[in-house]
């Protein structure tokens, strides 16, 4: 049996077999070689493998330098936001600060600076030599820090509705307005 057959039998239905440049009979007679050589074959099958990313691979939604708050900001909520909706478990790991910038096409001076915030809220911790992790109590604590954002634009809020004349009774009408037409909307 030919070396390439047996090959193209074992290729996984990711892999498209390898094709051939010449017919059996169509090849010189002395030691078979294949039509490629051995390295391309691996650098292909390597290249394949190496791009196709887990299913469950860590993602953040684009960041924008046109938005309102920094870069390294931004990567901040976005993290904070995929361990308080319990997308990033405690303990699962998060990207490295130079594959994360790739991602979102930022310096890795900003992804370590939004690491180090996220840190010493308490939400991610590292491990030398082998990454960065969300930490046990991550999720309490993002849920924390997300709760007390909540509250100050809420008083923010409020003290704008008290500037404009609207007493409690009409501004907890609208809280509750609010929050029915939310509710919908989800």
């Amino acid at each position: 049996m030919d070396p390439m057959d047996e090959m193209d039998e074992r290729n996984s239905p990711q892999v498209s077999p390898i094709p051939r440049l010449a017919s059996p009979s169509a090849r010189p007679s002395g030691p078979s070689r294949p039509p490629f050589p051995l390295t391309f074959t691996v650098h292909m099958v390597y290249t394949h493998y190496m791009k196709s990313e887990p299913k469950d691979a860590f993602r953040l939604p684009p960041i924008s330098a046109a938005a309102p708050e920094p870069l390294y900001q931004q990567v901040i909520s976005g993290v904070k936001r995929e361990v308080s909706e319990g997308r990033l478990a405690p303990g699962a790991p998060l990207p490295s600060f130079r594959v994360l910038a790739e991602q979102l096409l930022v310096s890795v001076i900003t992804v370590k600076r939004a690491y180090e915030e996220l840190e010493r809220e308490g939400i991610i911790y590292r491990k030398q030599g082998l990454g960065t992790f969300v930490s046990e109590n991550g999720v309490a604590r993002s849920r924390a820090v997300k709760l007390h954002e909540t509250e100050q634009l809420l008083l923010a809020a409020l003290r704008e509705g008290k500037e404009a004349g609207l007493g409690d009774g009409e501004l907890l009408n609208l809280v509750k307005e609010l929050l029915q037409r939310g509710e919908h909307d989800s």
